[in-house]
Formats: C-alpha cells, sequence, structure tokens
C-alpha cells in the first residue's frame, strides 16, 4: 500500500473515532433531557408540614440527585445537595435552592439555561415534601 494511501487511511480511521466518542458522549449529555426539562412540578403547601428532616431523591438519568429539606414552625429552612447530579454547576443550583427557600412554594421559575437542573431539584423537594 502506498506510503500516502496508509497515512490518509490512518487519519480516516482517527477521525472516524473521534466522532464516535463525541457522538456517545453528546448521546449520554442529553440523554433523558427532554423528560426532565417536561417534569410537572407539583404544588407543595410547604405550610401543611410537620417540622422535621425529610429527603427525597429525583432518578432522572445524569440529572439524578438526593435532596435533604428541613421544616421548622412549617416554613422550609434548608434544602441540602446530598447527591449532586452528574457534571452540575453550583451557580444554577444554589439560584434554585434559594428561589424555593425565600418564595416557601413549589414551583418556581427556573433557572435560565438549567431547566433540567432545575426541574430535577425542585421534584427531589417535592418528593421530599410529599412522600
Amino acid at each position: 500500500m502506498p506510503r500516502r494511501l496508509r497515512r490518509f487511511t490512518g487519519i480516516l480511521l482517527v477521525l472516524g473515532a473521534l466522532l464516535i466518542l463525541v457522538s456517545g458522549g453528546m448521546g449520554y449529555m442529553t440523554h433523558g433531557l427532554g423528560e426532565t426539562e417536561n417534569l410537572v412540578i407539583n404544588q407543595v403547601d410547604f405550610s401543611q408540614v410537620p417540622d422535621g428532616v425529610y429527603t427525597g431523591e429525583y432518578r432522572g438519568h445524569r440529572w439524578s440527585n438526593t435532596v435533604e429539606v428541613t421544616v421548622r414552625d412549617r416554613t422550609v429552612t434548608e434544602i441540602r445537595m446530598i447527591e449532586k447530579q452528574q457534571f452540575h454547576l453550583d451557580g444554577p443550583v444554589d439560584r434554585i435552592i434559594s428561589r424555593i427557600i425565600a418564595e416557601q412554594t413549589l414551583p418556581v421559575d427556573v433557572v435560565t439555561g438549567a431547566t433540567a437542573t432545575s426541574k430535577a431539584i425542585m421534584k427531589a423537594v417535592e418528593i421530599a415534601l410529599t412522600e
């Protein structure tokens, strides 16, 4: 096989392998995205939840997470992430938790650019306080 043809074949093989890796990575990163973005978050009247510490988990592919919710005097006072989703960014996580505590309700407005993250956290809080 001529040298140029071997080099060309090698380049094609490397490019093909890269394409497969990128496609697989993108598939993993977006698997379950639509399902999580379209979650229905049900109203929860925090004033009706007895004082205590509640744990809830949402399982939604890479958006899976577990939260611990503290209720004192019928008010949500703290939400801690026990298990964060893969590839999370603290900024959107902190903002959605702050909104839930400040507004004392679910659902709240999602964080722009982090709809799936917002919905996954809200769903975990909902599960913690209703199950």
